[in-house]
């Protein structure tokens, strides 16, 4: 609902969006924090949201959480507060705006 009320609201029609799921806590993610990742990562997929082929993706952050010991942090959330972490997670929501956009490989 949110991607069609911001294009709605804009004008934009095929306005491209990319989501990243709340990978915060890794690929241990279990229960309602694993089911909200998928749904997140769900509306990326133009065979459950074919409204949307070609003009959202989606980016899986869980495999950007480092070990606690190689983060700032051992909060075990938030990607440990690792600088690393967090620049893997934008750099891959560049990389694939730049795919929807036609513009990289």
């Amino acid at each position: 609902a949110f991607i069609k009320d911001v294009r709605k609201d804009l004008g934009v029609p095929g306005l491209p969006f990319v989501i990243a799921n709340t990978g915060m806590v890794g690929m241990e993610a279990k229960g309602g924090r694993l089911e909200l990742c998928n749904m997140q990562m769900a509306v990326g997929d133009s065979s459950k949201h074919p409204e949307f082929a070609g003009t959202v993706a989606s980016v899986d952050t869980r495999p950007f959480k480092l070990p606690r010991e190689k983060a700032v942090s051992g909060f075990g959330y938030h990607w440990n507060h690792s600088a690393h972490s967090h620049w893997k997670v934008g750099e891959s929501m560049g990389k694939a705006m730049v795919r929807l956009l036609g513009l990289g490989k």
